[in-house]
This record gives structure tokens, sequence and C-alpha cells, in this order.
């Protein structure tokens, strides 16, 4: 059952675009953020959604209310930072899935399919603050604007990883692993969303997904 403090957040402060939070010059101070991430996170994790409020992190991560508001203006401040980690996390996972998918690929094509099962696996590794991003950047500009440079980001990297292909690739790639990655991520994500329950993609095995998927990209980049 999730746990709850009984107070409220008596106001909301105002929020007028993304604020980074505050970065702590000492050790104690960088102990007390850290607290207040991990707590505002377990607490997501454990709603699975982001129904908490500020005395709930502050109880919970022994941080005083005004240690979390000298770093944060408002809880939405604290949701994008816990969400932004995750989505560092994820390209960094991604960073490191394609160092080791080139270096044991054989060609393009089993590149391909090694990198898109890594990418199966990251989006489901993260899913939950995928799905909370997701719905968060639909009122949201700045958390949709954080996605989409994460995505474009990761588009680059798929682009700059078929590079190393140039004899087994067509020369306009860069535009086609664009496209192919636009689509990857929104299959995955979409199968992973929560709001699409109903949909036909649920019914279809994540294994099969991986593999057709992959046979789709193949032929799409060497035609």
């Amino acid at each position: 059952m999730a746990r709850v403090v009984k107070s409220e957040e008596s106001s909301a402060k105002a929020d007028d675009g993304v604020q980074k939070s505050r970065k702590p010059s000492q050790p104690r101070s960088r102990a007390s953020l850290d607290r207040m991430l991990a707590m505002a996170r377990e607490l997501m994790v454990e709603r699975q959604s982001e129904d908490f409020t500020l005395q709930e992190v502050s109880f919970l991560g022994k941080v005083s209310i005004g240690s979390i508001y000298f770093r944060f203006q408002n809880k939405d401040d604290l949701v994008r930072a816990v969400i932004g980690q995750d989505l560092a996390q994820m390209a960094a996972d991604e960073v490191e899935a394609i160092a080791s998918t080139l270096k044991a690929a054989s060609g393009v094509e089993d590149f391909i399919l090694a990198y898109v099962r890594a990418q199966a696996e990251i989006v489901k590794g993260h899913a939950l603050m995928l799905r909370l991003a997701m719905r968060k950047a639909a009122a949201d500009q700045a958390m949709s604007d954080a996605g989409e440079q994460q995505e474009m980001a990761a588009a680059k990297r798929f682009a700059n990883a078929l590079a190393h292909y140039r004899d087994q690739v067509p020369p306009n790639v860069e535009m086609r692993a664009q496209v192919v990655f636009h689509v990857l991520f929104a299959t995955f994500a979409r199968h992973i969303s929560q709001d699409s329950q109903s949909s036909s993609l649920q019914r279809i095995e994540w294994e099969a997904l991986i593999d057709e998927i992959s046979k789709m990209i193949i032929r799409y980049i060497l035609a």
C-alpha cells in the first residue's frame, strides 16, 4: 500500500519553465539533493504516477521543505528532474549498447539486429518513467522539448553507428537512420504505454515484435 503523509502542500509556486536544480557545492548538500531525488523517484515508482507531495518527500527523505524549495521551484520541477535522470541514464545505456554492439557485429545486418534488441530492452527497462514522461509531455512544453531533444540525439547516435558500415549502406543512410529511430522508439514506447492496453500491439508478443521490426528496418536501410 502506498505511504501517505497527512500534510499537504500549502501552495504551489509559479512555474515559468524548466528550472534546473541548483547544483550543491558541499558534500552534505549533494547528499540532501540525492535524497530528494531518490525519495521522489521511489514514490513515483511505488504509485506508478506523480501522485505525491513535497511534504512526503521532505518527511520520508529526511530533508527540510525549505531545502526542497531551494533546489526546485515546485513539484513539477522536481518531477522533471527525476524523469531527466532516467532519460540521461537511457542515453548512457544506449551509448554503451552501441559501443558493444559495434564491437561484436560482423556486419550491418548483424549490427541492426543487435541494436534493435538493445533498444527494446532499454525502453522496457525504463518503461515507467517513459510512460510518466509521455503523459507529462502532453501538457508540459518543457518536458516535451526535453523528450524531443533526447530522441533527436538518439537518432543521431544511430546514424553515426551506421556510418561504420559505409561500404554496406546507401549514401543517404543518415535520413533513413532518423526515420528508423523515430519509428522504432514510437513502436516500443507505444507497446509499453499503459494507455495502449486495448491496442493490437499489446496482442503481439514482445519477442515477435522485436524480430519483425528488425527485419523491416534491415530492408529499409539497405534498400
